[in-house]
């Protein structure tokens, strides 16, 4: 998936999903020869549990823990 589709598939503004980026709560699993990121269907899921993990109050330190990825 290229961030467009993971906006369009979960409804986030760019600047959410440029934000999860820096933190590195999702990560891309590729990158174009044209510099383009892209996510695999992992990334996409992580992407919607972070989301639903936002709305039920969760905070970025507690959803890195939830995920493993370590403060950025």
């Amino acid at each position: 998936y290229l961030t467009s589709d993971l906006r369009a598939a979960t409804g986030l503004t760019r600047t959410h999903l440029d934000f999860y980026l820096r933190e590195g709560l999702i990560v891309p699993t590729a990158r174009t020869e044209s510099g383009y990121l892209l996510f695999d269907d992992h990334e996409l899921a992580t992407l919607r549990r972070v989301i639903a993990w936002r709305q039920d109050g969760l905070g970025l330190r507690e959803i890195r823990a939830r995920l493993g990825r370590g403060e950025s």
